[in-house]
């Protein structure tokens, strides 16, 4: 039984990784436009198109962290895109720089928050390297 429920884990991430395939990668003048439109409409299919626009990103360094775990991937992503959602709300776009620059400390700050919950071993914040 076990075995059915990881291949469709294994279903469902390569049908999300196929789709975002597809998502077009934002280009800077693209990016401000959208954040501008968030910003000062509330334009949420914008949010939405900044956010697409990062998930692979967020699923590249999840397999980083995950070790061939699937069940693992699923909620590294998870805490990955919650960290691009918070990166999304305190992005200050009179900085000059591309969201991503920005969202990155973030989504990688979840996702190896998400990812220390894993270990059997807890090694103390000022033990830590």
């Amino acid at each position: 039984m076990a075995k059915t429920s990881d291949t469709n884990v294994d279903d469902t991430l390569r049908a999300y990784a196929k789709d975002l395939s597809k998502v077009r990668i934002l280009k800077r003048d693209e990016e401000r436009k959208l954040f501008k439109s968030y910003r000062e409409v509330g334009d949420l299919r914008a949010r939405d198109a900044i956010i697409e626009s990062c998930l692979r990103y967020v699923v590249k360094v999840a397999h980083k962290y995950a070790f061939h775990d699937s069940e693992k991937l699923k909620d590294l992503i998870a805490a990955g895109n919650e960290g691009l959602l918070l990166a999304l709300d305190r992005f200050d776009l009179d900085r000059g720089t591309r969201f991503m620059s920005y969202a990155a400390w973030y989504v990688l700050l979840y996702i190896r928050d998400e990812s220390y919950k894993y270990s059997v071993v807890r090694v103390p914040i000022d033990r830590k390297s």
